[in-house]
């Protein structure tokens, strides 16, 4: 790989690094919502949106630190 492409895949790289800093800070936000709903309400729409939200999160967090692995291997 010549250093031009490097140098665009480093680029990138810490970019995703940042986002997955980012995503992994709302993820938690979103699960601590999730622990934080009373007992009687996690029957209700609420808690099975907010539910699905943090697998969600969680998925694109994996699926974003699988592209990161990826990429460093490259580089």
């Amino acid at each position: 790989m010549n250093n031009n492409r490097r140098m665009r895949l480093n680029a990138i790289f810490k970019n995703l690094e940042a986002l997955k800093a980012n995503l992994s800070i709302i993820e938690e936000e979103e699960r601590r919502a999730l622990d934080n709903i009373p007992e009687n309400f996690q029957c209700g729409n609420q808690f099975e949106e907010t539910e699905d939200n943090v697998d969600s999160l969680d998925n694109a967090l994996n699926s974003l630190i699988e592209a990161i692995d990826y990429i460093n291997n490259v580089i």
